[in-house]
């Protein structure tokens, strides 16, 4: 096997050469795997937020309800607040 020299890079191991004093960047997955975009989650409706409503009423937890829809608590947070679905929290008591 032959011994690089400093700052030479074995196309195996990288994939492609980088151009003249450019080190590869890293793709924080072992082996170079390329980077994938996160998932996102499905936006809520306006049934998601009666039923946010109503399950904070009994006591669950933000964090909680957040998973159970698998959104980021944050998004629970608008529909309690009113940002979104202002309308949620009285229909959550027919």
């Amino acid at each position: 096997m032959k011994t690089q020299e400093p700052g030479e890079h074995d196309a195996r191991v990288v994939g492609t050469l980088p151009g003249p004093g450019r080190l590869p960047r890293p793709s924080g997955k072992p082996n170079g795997a390329p980077r994938r975009s996160r998932p996102t989650s499905v936006p809520l409706t306006e049934a998601d937020a009666i039923e946010i409503w109503k399950r904070r009423r009994l006591g669950e937890a933000i964090h909680s309800i957040a998973a159970g829809f698998r959104v980021n608590p944050g998004r629970v947070a608008e529909v309690l607040n009113g940002t979104r679905f202002p309308e949620a929290e009285r229909l959550s008591l027919i």
